[in-house]
């Protein structure tokens, strides 16, 4: 029987010429098995009746058929060698199957030929010819066996994860390989699964991750498993990264790991503890009004201060004013509404060990007012070189309500002014945006009470007279006469809004920076405010 394997030719004996053959290796690699002669010049092989003749110049060597296979075995071994060598892991493993079926007891071969499939994700593959071999491959390469048992089994447990991520990981190993990733660094990467104490995989917005690297990015795939990457340099690579757990349904924690290098690193498992009912804690709320009296009807609901769903449904106040949440341990807002009051608020923290501290709530009538605003706008462009024309100036008016929808700087209404009501007042609110440096202004807001005129008293003349004969050109000189007020000091960042008491016929002027309501672009605006009514709300 004549077979034929790529450049490898030799044949399949009978028992009765087993002891007769010979192998013979060409000088192109070809290797023939069968009785062997001479005949002048040429070697005559006899494989199964088929005479080949062969020049001696094209013979390598002749030797015993039991030692068939070996010399082409190492052949395709270093041939394998160098293709990993010259184009990496991955295009070698069909070169080494076949020498590992010619000399199956080699065990250099063994060994390539079990990392070959380990590189190529075929573990268990790996796994079963590197036990086979596993005495002699440490015998071969003592340093080497115990690093290709590791690898083996961490490719076993990668063909356990979901599909996606193992590809993920194959990518990440890959680009891992040579220069940086990025400019700015190398890539590290962990992989690892995130999961309450039932096992069940936590819901991505359940946490969140955040480590001091570059390009940090989260990758999900199923069954809670999580891919984080992210750049760092290398002297900052002990720096563990973090998990938060952020949603309310779970106890507050955080875990660390540590991001690797040259691949991703297997993190493990990390488990939150996820609420069930027996961790409800009953929080008493009480309602009362400005009299201090209890308050019926009022809808009391519950919002977690990290965002999120507490998982409570809204409760109602009896005649006594008292209801109850039954809330997880936590910290959250409360709050209470009803119709024709004003809303209220009040934290609350819930912990497992321990009975909540009452919330009371004060609620107030809910106050509506109006007010008049009048404006010099001078509109600044932005930062850079002057626009075409230089500053423009505007005139502008509008009414203001309280029940106004605050609807961000670009409109509708005034977005620099609202009415505000805080416990039993009814507050304006001037709130300066200083978002560009040629926008900045000396904001100031102050009350004009107006001086009397010759025969008159200044309580002859009425808000709105006095309001009329303001001149927002003589600004600057008005400012002087102004009851200035201070800005909100409960405002610690930015620049703080300047709150005044609007009292119905109360006439404020001031300057502030913000935008131009029909193009967005930085302005400034010299203006005057009328506050023309202040009442209770209709039941």
């Amino acid at each position: 029987m004549l077979a034929v394997f790529g450049f490898v030719v030799f044949s399949l004996l009978p028992a009765r010429h087993a002891r007769a053959a010979q192998q013979v290796t060409l000088q192109s690699g070809a290797v023939l098995v069968g009785e062997v002669s001479m005949d002048g010049a040429e070697l005559v092989v006899d494989v199964d009746g088929a005479k080949l003749r062969i020049p001696f110049k094209d013979v390598a060597m002749v030797a015993s058929a039991g030692e068939r296979g070996e010399p082409q075995a190492e052949r395709l071994l270093l041939r394998a060698l160098e293709s990993r060598l010259e184009y990496g892991a991955g295009r070698e493993m069909g070169v080494l199957a076949e020498a590992y079926r010619l000399a199956p007891d080699d065990a250099r071969i063994a060994y390539w030929y079990a990392r070959s499939m380990a590189d190529a994700g075929y573990g268990k593959g790996a796994r079963e010819v590197f036990q086979q071999h596993r005495e002699a491959i440490a015998e071969a390469y003592p340093g080497l066996a115990p690093q290709l048992a590791t690898l083996i089994e961490r490719r076993i447990r990668l063909e356990s994860l979901p599909a996606r991520l193992v590809k993920r990981l194959d990518e990440i190993d890959r680009a891992s390989v040579g220069a940086s990733f990025y400019n700015d660094g190398d890539l590290h990467a962990a992989f690892f699964r995130v999961v309450d104490q039932h096992g069940q995989p936590l819901p991505a917005d359940a946490y969140r991750i955040s480590c001091n690297g570059s390009h940090e990015k989260t990758e999900t795939f199923g069954d809670g498993y999580v891919l984080f990457t992210f750049t760092r340099q290398g002297n900052y690579d002990q720096q563990p990264c973090r998990i938060n757990i952020q949603k309310s349904l779970y106890r507050d924690d955080s875990f660390e790991f540590q991001g690797e290098r040259g691949g991703a690193g297997d993190a493990g498992v990390f488990t939150a503890y996820r609420f069930g009912d027996a961790d409800r804690v009953k929080a008493a709320v009480a309602v009362v009004d400005a009299a201090e009296e209890p308050l019926a009807g009022v809808t009391v609901s519950v919002t977690p201060t990290r965002g999120g769903d507490a998982d409570v449904a809204p409760q109602t106040t009896g005649d006594d004013g008292a209801t109850a949440l039954s809330v997880y341990p936590g910290q959250y807002v409360v709050r209470g509404a009803k119709d024709g009051y004003n809303a209220a608020s009040e934290s609350l923290k819930i912990s497992s060990d321990g009975v909540p501290e009452p919330v009371k709530l004060t609620m107030h009538r809910l106050l509506v007012g109006q007010a008049k605003v009048q404006w010099r706008m001078r509109s600044v462009g932005y930062p850079g070189p002057p626009t075409v024309g230089g500053e423009s100036v505007s005139l502008g008016e509008a009414e203001v309500s309280s029940t106004d929808e605050m609807r961000g700087p670009y409109g509708p209404g005034v977005p620099w002014l609202r009415f505000v009501q805080n416990g039993d007042k009814l507050q304006l609110q001037f709130a300066s945006q200083p978002y560009y440096p040629n926008a900045t202004a000396e904001d100031f807001v102050g009350r004009y009470v107006a001086a009397p005129a010759d025969g008159e008293t200044a309580a002859s003349q009425s808000p709105a007279d006095q309001f009329a004969g303001i001149d927002l050109e003589k600004i600057d000189e008005l400012k002087k006469s102004l009851d200035l007020r201070p800005s909100d000091p409960r405002v610690t960042r930015g620049r703080p809004a300047i709150m005044v008491d609007a009292d119905a016929g109360a006439i404020f002027v001031g300057r502030l920076a913000s935008r131009d309501m029909q193009t967005g672009r930085p302005a400034v605006y010299e203006f005057k405010v009328l506050v023309t009514e202040v009442g209770l709300s209709e039941p």
